[in-house]
């Protein structure tokens, strides 16, 4: 893959703000931040570029920056591809 979308779910407009800078500070480009009506909570979709290493350990990290603005990591997907599996 050379990138992957990230998913993020915050309880108010600010964690997923704060989030979203934190991301880009790391070189991630953000794709999109909404209310998600159907689970009441704000979407952060952020990209991730390649190329793409050590997704485990990623995820753990994503889990805690999630953690530290009261939000949730969601998982990835590959654009274009997975999304339609």
């Amino acid at each position: 893959a050379t990138h992957l979308d990230h998913y993020f779910f915050f309880p108010g407009q600010g964690d997923a703000d704060r989030a979203a800078h934190r991301l880009e500070e790391r070189g991630w480009t953000i794709e999109s931040v909404s209310l998600n009506a159907e689970v009441e909570k704000v979407q952060l979709q952020a990209r991730q570029p390649g190329p793409i290493e050590n997704l485990n350990s990623l995820q753990t990290e994503l889990d805690l920056l999630a953690d530290e603005f009261n939000g949730e990591y969601d998982g990835w997907q590959v654009p274009g591809v997975t999304e339609d599996l």
